[in-house]
């Protein structure tokens, strides 16, 4: 992380917000809360040495929705619309939540029901980059320390899932997260939560999905549910972690 600090007025959904920025070059655009992309002026462009790793010309806000609406609108089904959305978010926040505004009726259905239950059930195949925080019984001993790394976030809100009833379809392992994952874009949306704030986890105890125990392409803990104590415990041992570190989050329990 760079020492520079650099303030800059950053337009969010619409409001002008100012953030402060001690990164620089790529750690600017890495992150995908502060990246702006093309919408980046000259002038900050200069004093985030950023100079020469755009194209000359800038994009403001407005622009670039109207620019991601049309690709997202050349996508073949809500699947892909979908994968182009989440991609989007990953690399610039604030683009994809003022694209999702732009037309909230429609994409809600894209970000949320239906086309999340494809996204959950797809998660393994169309795996692209992490997002969120994935216990199981291999790392639950070290959640609170896992938590911690999350602190300068300000977490305020975390959905947790351990995957077993998801949308009326069922155990989905590890997949799950797809749906907290929609459900904190939603808040985002709906109650003003700045995604930085959010955090989106799966409680991995196993699934007794036969067709994921078989599938070789599967990324979840690949063993049965866990069940009685030893699911109380695992269970347990995360609420003592998340209390510790975020005891002033809202934990909500998800399918």
């Amino acid at each position: 992380m760079s020492a520079n600090l650099y303030r800059f007025k950053y337009d969010e959904f619409g409001n002008t917000r100012e953030i402060v920025v001690y990164a620089s070059g790529d750690s600017a655009r890495s992150c995908s809360y502060i990246n702006k992309g093309t919408a980046f002026t000259h002038d900050e462009r200069e004093k985030l040495s950023l100079q020469a790793t755009l194209p000359p010309g800038v994009r403001d806000l407005q622009s670039q929705v109207e620019n991601s609406g049309m690709k997202v609108a050349a996508k073949v089904d809500d699947i892909e619309k979908y994968i182009f959305i989440r991609s989007l978010f990953d690399r610039n926040a604030t683009l994809a939540h003022a694209l999702i505004q732009s037309d909230i009726r429609s994409y809600i259905k894209i970000i949320y029901t239906p086309t999340v239950g494809l996204a959950v059930q797809q998660y393994s195949s169309m795996f692209r980059q992490a997002n969120g925080l994935h216990f199981y019984p291999g790392n639950i001993d070290r959640a609170e320390d896992i938590l911690r790394r999350f602190e300068k976030r300000d977490i305020r809100i975390a959905v947790v899932t351990d995957n077993q009833g998801i949308l009326g379809i069922g155990d989905q392992g590890a997949g799950g997260i797809a749906v907290c994952l929609g459900k904190l874009m939603l808040y985002t949306q709906g109650g003003g939560i700045a995604p930085w704030h959010c955090l989106p986890i799966s409680l991995d105890v196993g699934t007794d999905n036969e067709k994921l125990l078989g599938d070789n392409q599967y990324l979840g803990w690949r063993h049965n549910r866990l069940e009685g104590e030893e699911y109380l415990s695992f269970i347990g041992r995360f609420v003592r972690a998340f209390r510790n570190v975020f005891p002033n989050a809202l934990c909500q329990w998800e399918d």
